[in-house]
C-alpha cells in the first residue's frame, strides 16, 4: 500500500507513476497502437493512473476511453473521492468515541440494572409479590450505587457479581472476575458455603440450581431460580404468606427467619437503605458467617446465617434431636 493511500490524502503523481502499471488498464487498445498515454506524458493521464489505485472499479469504464474521455472521467471519479471521503473519517472520529470507557458510577449503575431487569421480568412470568424479590436482592447482595450522574445521592441496588463465602462478602466489578474467584475457592475446597449472584443462591445448599458456576451468575438464570424457589416456599410451608416465605428464603431456623424477615420488610418498605441500620450484635454475626445458639449441656452451637434450606425438613423426634445433641444435654429423654 503506497503512501497516498494510507494516509488518505491528495493523490501524487510522481509516487504513482512508479507504483502503478498504466499497461494494466491500457491492454484494450488495438493492437501495434502506441500506448499513448506514457509517449505523450500527459499529466492527466498519470492522474488517472494514480487514481486507479484508489478506485479499481473505476477500471472497466477507463480501459478503452481515449486520453480525453479519460481526463474526464477522473474528474468525475475525484468527485466520488472526494465525497465518500469525509464519511470515512468521521466514522473513523466516531469510533473511539463508542469504546471510550464509562465512568466508575456509570458502570455500577448498568451492571446493577441487569439484576433489576431480572427481577422485572420474573415478576411478569412468575406469581410473585411486586416488590418482594427486588427487596431480597437488596438485602443479600445489595451495594450503594449513585442513583443519577448528576446527583450524590446513593441507594442500596442488587449487584449481580457478589459472592458471600462462609460469611465473607465479596463485590466484584465483572462476571469473568466472579467466576474465577468462585471456581478457584471451589476447586481448592477453602469455603463450606458459597452463595453467589443477584439472590445470592447458596451453591451447597441448592447443588442442582445451576449447571455451571457461569450459569449461577448469570442474572436472569440466578433470580428466575430464586423466584421459583421462593414461590415454592409460599405455596408450602409459608402456608400462602409471602412474608413467612422471605424469612425462609433465608433460613429455617425460626429467630434467624424472622430478623432475616424483618430486615427484607424494612428495606421493601423504604425505612432503611444501608446495612449499617441493622443492629451490631445481628451485623457482626452476619460478617464472622455464623450465630451462636447456646445449649443446655454447655458450649454453643454455629448456625451459617447465610445457609438456605433446599426443601423444608420434616419435624424431628425428641429422640432424634436427643441423638443429635446428645453430649450436650443433661440427660437422656424418657423412652429414647
Amino acid at each position: 500500500m503506497n503512501e497516498a493511500i494510507m494516509h488518505g490524502s491528495r493523490i501524487l503523481p510522481c509516487h504513482c507513476r512508479s507504483a502503478c502499471h498504466l499497461t494494466d488498464w491500457s491492454t484494450n487498445n488495438d493492437a501495434g497502437t502506441e500506448r499513448s498515454i506514457v509517449d505523450d506524458k500527459l499529466y492527466c493521464s498519470d492522474l488517472v493512473a494514480s487514481y486507479l489505485a484508489f478506485r479499481p472499479t473505476c477500471r472497466m469504464f477507463i480501459a478503452a476511453m481515449t486520453v480525453q474521455t479519460r481526463c474526464f472521467t477522473l474528474v468525475v471519479c475525484f468527485i466520488s473521492l472526494f465525497i465518500g471521503e469525509p464519511t470515512l473519517r468521521a466514522a473513523s472520529v466516531e469510533e473511539p468515541v463508542r469504546e471510550q470507557r464509562v465512568s466508575p458510577e456509570t458502570w455500577a449503575r448498568e451492571q446493577s440494572r441487569l439484576c433489576r431487569n431480572a427481577i422485572d421480568e420474573a415478576e411478569r412470568l412468575l406469581p410473585v409479590k411486586k416488590g418482594l424479590l427486588l427487596a431480597i436482592s437488596r438485602v443479600e447482595s445489595g451495594r450503594p450505587i449513585q442513583i443519577e450522574a448528576n446527583s450524590p445521592a446513593q441507594s442500596l441496588e442488587p449487584w449481580p457479581w457478589t459472592i458471600n463465602a462462609d460469611g465473607q462478602g465479596y463485590f466484584f466489578d465483572s462476571k469473568a472476575a466472579a467466576v474465577a474467584w468462585a471456581k478457584q475457592a471451589l476447586a481448592q475446597k477453602r469455603v463450606q458455603f458459597m452463595d453467589i449472584g443477584c439472590m445470592q443462591v447458596d451453591l451447597q445448599m441448592h447443588p442442582a440450581a445451576f449447571k455451571t458456576v457461569e450459569d449461577a451468575f448469570d442474572p436472569h438464570t440466578n433470580v428466575t431460580y430464586a423466584a421459583r424457589f421462593l414461590t415454592a416456599l409460599h405455596d408450602g410451608p409459608a402456608n400462602s404468606d409471602w412474608g413467612l416465605a422471605a424469612g425462609l428464603y433465608h433460613s429455617s431456623t425460626p429467630a434467624l427467619a424472622a430478623d432475616y424477615r424483618n430486615r427484607v420488610a424494612a428495606v421493601g418498605a423504604g425505612v432503611v437503605s444501608t446495612v449499617i441500620a441493622f443492629p451490631p450484635t445481628f451485623l457482626s454475626a452476619k460478617r464472622a458467617g455464623t450465630l451462636h445458639m447456646a445449649l443446655t449441656g454447655g458450649g454453643s452451637l454455629a448456625i451459617n446465617v447465610r445457609r438456605q434450606p433446599a426443601s423444608t425438613h420434616r419435624r424431628q423426634s425428641p429422640c432424634a434431636v436427643a441423638r443429635m445433641l446428645g453430649p450436650y444435654l443433661p440427660r437422656r429423654p424418657r423412652g429414647c
